[in-house]
């Protein structure tokens, strides 16, 4: 597809899945995109924390497990 010049939209919810399926990703919230751009850059610990009101927790390169704030 990229070879192409091909874009294929998905909206998977769970952030692991977008990471490993995906070399640019989107964050959408309500109004305007957050973030845009590699996953490197849109997956990270600050970013999914204040998106998603969770501590982030990297288990591994790009995957995260996200605990509640308390």
């Amino acid at each position: 597809m990229r070879a192409l010049g091909i874009s294929t939209p998905a909206a998977p919810h769970d952030l692991n899945r977008a990471a490993a399926y995906r070399d640019r990703l989107s964050r959408t919230d309500s109004g305007p995109i957050p973030a845009c751009g590699p996953q490197e850059e849109v997956l990270t610990v600050e970013r999914i924390s204040r998106g998603y009101g969770v501590r982030a927790v990297p288990r591994a390169q790009l995957v995260f497990e996200l605990k509640e704030e308390r």
